[in-house]
């Protein structure tokens, strides 16, 4: 594990000052930068009556560029606005990965920005098997990921030294790859918040631990997630308030995805939910739909954020949570549904009518 020397991070306080932008201000920004960290290529594969130990053939129904950042660029560009996409890819896959994405986000009418790190090593394939018999939509298989070096490091913070500024989000999601320390990845959102960037965190684990102590404008735990964070329960809405209200006195929000139940927008002084109704039928899988969440969540924020320049801040804020977390809910409930996770305007936009909010 490496840890690249850079100059002493800025305190805490001097963070908080930097994130603190106001409840007063209009909160809208000019780039989103989405980081994967230890990116990967999904794959579906049908197999009826899959079961362990059995010879079966199976049909291939998908195969995707994915991992965390990667997924949750999708979804923003999915729902027509743009995004930038960083982070580390393997060599052999950088142009497939580029050229996936381009074709994609020009399918719906919006552009997207890659500028990964091409390190050696081939890039993680993860398999979803489908059983159309089976009662449980889906099971997946996680590969390990490539390593990374030193020198992939230092690339990958210059490009964010060219990204995160004032008005920018960076989304930081998912697990971290071989060989990168959890000093090294705080090293990462220090450097952005202290270039006067808002930084949201997707991750989970030790990872999620060490980036809740900083003074961040997002996280997106799910209930086990924020259980294991706050060494609390999280079952009932209750509880799980209990829980997640202390992380935001440092953290602006606090997006809890509930499963099935949908999810949670936690702020210090204001609690928003949102729920859409599925039946079991419809849904095909659940594997990135967190990820979806946090996409149409923010292409939500985006686009409420460009029209409401004429409303009082402190209304026209709380009417971009609302829309955020509605097209979040919508966007994730969708993908639930589709092979791929694929997603559209039409669709989701159809699906935003149905949520329900503050009734979950």
């Amino acid at each position: 594990m490496f840890r690249h020397e850079r100059p002493p991070p800025p305190s805490r306080l001097a963070l908080r000052a930097i994130a603190d932008r106001g409840e007063s201000n209009l909160k809208s920004f000019q780039r989103v930068v989405a980081v994967s960290l230890n990116p990967a290529i999904d794959r579906v594969v049908e197999v009826p009556q899959f079961r362990a130990g059995a010879h079966l053939r199976g049909r291939r129904l998908a195969r995707y560029p994915a991992g965390k950042g990667v997924n949750v660029a999708r979804a923003i560009v999915s729902l027509g606005q743009d995004c930038t996409v960083t982070g580390f890819v393997g060599r052999g896959e950088q142009a497939w990965y580029g050229e996936y994405l381009a074709e994609h986000a020009a399918a719906a009418g919006s552009e997207i920005d890659c500028r990964f790190v091409a390190v050696e090593g081939r890039t993680r394939e993860n398999i979803s098997v489908v059983d159309p018999q089976a009662p449980v939509a889906d099971t997946h298989i996680v590969e390990e990921g490539f390593p990374v070096a030193a020198t992939d490091l230092r690339h990958l913070q210059d490009h964010l030294a060219e990204l995160a500024a004032a008005g920018s989000l960076v989304a930081f999601c998912g697990s971290l790859p071989q060989g990168l320390s959890i000093e090294a990845y705080v090293d990462l959102l220090k450097q952005c918040l202290a270039a006067g960037a808002d930084v949201a965190v997707d991750a989970s684990g030790d990872a999620l631990r060490a980036a809740a102590e900083l003074p961040l404008w997002l996280i997106k735990p799910n209930r086990q997630e924020l259980a294991e964070l706050t060494g609390r329960t999280t079952q009932g809405r209750d509880a799980l308030l209990a829980a997640a209200t202390p992380l935001a006195a440092t953290i602006e929000n606090l997006l809890v995805s509930t499963g099935g139940e949908g999810a949670m927008l936690v702020r210090q002084d204001r609690v928003l939910s949102a729920c859409l109704d599925v039946a079991a039928s419809e849904i095909v899988g659940t594997v990135g739909c967190g990820d979806v969440l946090l996409g149409g969540f923010l292409a939500g924020w985006l686009a409420a954020a460009a029209v409401a320049e004429d409303a009082s801040a402190q209304k026209t804020n709380r009417e971009i949570e609302r829309t955020a977390l509605r097209r979040g809910v919508a966007a994730a409930t969708r993908a639930a549904t589709r092979l791929g996770r694929q997603i559209d305007v039409a669709d989701v936009a159809a699906a935003e009518a149905l949520v329900a909010l503050d009734k979950c």
